[in-house]
C-alpha cells in the first residue's frame, strides 16, 4: 500500500484499510440473503448478517465490517469487553484501538463514571485513535485517544452534528454525535464532500464512502472530522499518517 500525497490539488490521501474480515470465511448459509441458483454463488442483500454469541454481526457487500448489534443493552464496561471478545474471535476490525487491550481498559476506567447511566446497543467500528458505540438513544458515542478536531479550529456545516463533547484529564476525549445512515453512499457523494471540504480551504484526507453519512433527506455529512484538515496542519497529519502506517506494519495489519 502507498501513501499518496498530492498537494498540487490540495488533496492528501492515506491508505484506507477496509480489508476483508472474517466474513470471507463464513459459509453463505449463515448469512441472511439469497443464492444465485445457476452458479450457487451467494448473492448478498444490502447487508450480510451473522448471529453470534455476542450479538448480530453485520457486514457490507464487500465483506467489510459494518456493526455488531449487542443482544441486549450493556454498560460501557460490558460493551467494551464484548467488543474485545468478539474481535478476538471474529476479527471485526483490521486495526485501531480495538486491537489494544491496554487502550480499551483505559477507556473503561476513564469513562466509566462519565457514562455510568448510559447503556449501549452496538459497536460501529474502530479507527486509529477512536472507536464508536451506539447508545440507547440512537446516538453515536466516540471514545478517542486524541482530539478529533485537532486538525482544524472549528466545525463546519458539512460535519456530523456533535451533541455533546468532553475530555477526561485532557488525555481522552469523547463525542456524542447524531447518527447518520451509511446506506446508499456512493463515490459521487465522496466527490461532492471533497468539493465542500476544498471550498472551505481545507485539505481532503482519507476520504471515502465509509466516512460519509446521510440524513433522512439525503443530505451528506462528514462523519470523521479529520478528513478535513487545515493546510497549516499538513506536516502534522503527514506525521500522524506515517506513525499509523508504521504501527500497522509492526502489528501485521497491512
Amino acid at each position: 500500500m502507498y501513501l499518496v500525497s498530492n498537494f498540487f490539488n490540495a488533496s492528501i490521501r492515506r491508505p484506507v484499510f477496509r480489508g476483508k474480515t472474517s466474513a470471507e470465511n463464513i459459509q453463505s448459509s449463515e448469512f441472511s440473503g439469497i443464492k444465485n441458483l445457476e452458479s450457487d454463488i451467494f448473492v448478498p442483500q444490502n447487508t450480510l448478517k451473522r448471529p453470534t454469541e455476542f450479538g448480530t454481526v453485520s457486514y457490507l457487500k464487500d465483506n467489510s465490517f459494518e456493526e455488531l448489534r449487542f443482544k441486549k443493552p450493556l454498560t460501557l464496561a460490558q460493551a467494551l469487553d464484548t467488543v474485545q471478545k468478539a474481535d478476538d474471535k471474529y476479527h471485526l476490525c483490521r486495526y485501531g484501538v480495538v486491537k489494544s487491550g491496554f487502550t480499551l481498559n483505559e477507556f473503561k476506567e476513564s469513562f466509566e463514571m462519565r457514562f455510568k447511566n448510559m447503556k449501549f446497543t452496538g459497536f460501529l467500528g474502530s479507527g486509529y485513535s477512536a472507536l464508536a458505540l451506539e447508545n440507547q438513544d440512537g446516538n453515536i458515542v466516540k471514545l478517542c485517544t486524541d482530539d478529533h478536531f485537532a486538525m482544524r479550529n472549528k466545525t463546519e456545516d458539512f460535519d456530523a452534528q456533535v451533541l455533546k463533547k468532553g475530555t477526561i484529564k485532557k488525555q481522552y476525549f469523547y463525542y456524542i454525535q447524531k447518527k447518520y445512515s451509511k446506506k446508499g453512499v456512493t463515490q459521487h457523494d465522496v466527490d461532492l464532500m471533497e468539493k465542500k471540504i476544498l471550498s472551505k480551504g481545507y485539505i481532503a484526507n482519507d476520504l471515502y464512502e465509509g466516512q460519509i453519512g446521510k440524513d433522512k433527506d439525503g443530505k451528506i455529512y462528514l462523519i470523521d472530522p479529520e478528513c478535513a484538515v487545515d493546510p497549516a496542519k499538513k506536516a502534522e497529519i503527514n506525521e500522524k499518517t506515517e506513525s499509523f502506517i508504521q504501527e500497522c506494519i509492526r502489528n501485521g495489519w497491512m
